[in-house]
């Protein structure tokens, strides 16, 4: 028996229980199958037993390949499913700090957005200055899949700032901060979208643009490229042993406390 077939037949014996004498055990599991192999079945059960978007990206390239439930994976997704267990443990050793430490009023709200084909997000910083030095918080983030269906980069762009404003929305309605200084950072194309004429665009573009209007002002948006975007990490994917040293996510300060040395424009 394999190491992974181990894990998985221990997590089998955990998860027994006997109701009405009789033992109960919950899916994937099945009474005609002798050995727990890596099937789809197998791997759905465990991406979903954590929070993980992107093992649900793995999960779609299964359901667009018309995998069945007790077929085998192939083996680049097992490769994927298999390093993804291995790095669990990690987890782990994650510190995240939740104490915001600011004054009421000396502080100022990043929101970054950004995307990829596959999926999308956004991430909410909190910097502020307290006896001459520069603190930068993360408070909190989203990320969701992007449609099967294959679109243009452009559109998941767009979907990513939407989710921003309403991020900022929720956080300033939540917290009681003041989000109209707020500066939300996105691509070229979605800031032209978002700063020009609604009734240029189709549908699609208007009908989000306009959510975004709702949430935000256009003055608050400004460009930023892909390799500067914080956001990077919530759609490409990050393994777990890096990403505790992973500045750029956690708390960038250039990017948030100087992002005109980084050649950002902030006006």
């Amino acid at each position: 028996m394999s190491p992974c077939d181990a894990e998985i037949f221990q997590t089998f014996l955990d998860s027994c229980k006997i109701e009405n004498e009789r033992r109960v055990v919950s899916l994937p599991w099945k009474p005609d199958i002798l050995i727990s192999s890596d099937n789809k079945g197998v791997a759905l059960h465990r991406f979903n037993t954590i929070r993980n978007h992107h093992g649900k990206i793995t999960f779609s390239r299964n359901c667009s390949r018309g995998i069945d439930w007790d077929e085998i994976l192939p083996p680049d997704i097992a490769d994927q499913f298999r390093s993804w267990i291995q790095e669990l443990p990690y987890l782990v050793k994650l510190n995240i700090l939740r104490w915001i430490g600011m004054a009421e009023r000396n502080y100022f709200i990043h929101v970054s957005c950004d995307a990829i084909e596959r999926a999308y997000g956004a991430v909410l910083y909190v910097s502020y200055k307290e006896d001459q030095r520069g603190f930068v918080r993360l408070i909190c983030s989203r990320n969701k899949l992007a449609l099967l269906k294959r679109v243009t980069l452009p559109r998941p762009e767009l979907l990513a700032a939407l989710l921003g404003a309403m991020l900022l929305h929720y956080v300033g309605k939540e917290l009681s901060l003041d989000t109209s200084t707020a500066i939300l950072w996105t691509d070229a194309t979605s800031l032209g979208w978002i700063r020009s004429n609604l009734n240029k665009w189709k549908t699609f573009v208007c009908n989000r643009v306009t959510e975004i209007q709702k949430y935000t002002n256009s003055t608050q948006w400004r460009h930023c490229p892909g390799k500067l975007n914080p956001a990077d990490v919530l759609y490409r994917g990050i393994s777990s042993a890096n990403l505790q040293n992973r500045t750029l996510w956690w708390m960038d300060r250039q990017f948030c406390l100087n992002p005109q040395k980084l050649g950002l424009q902030t006006t």
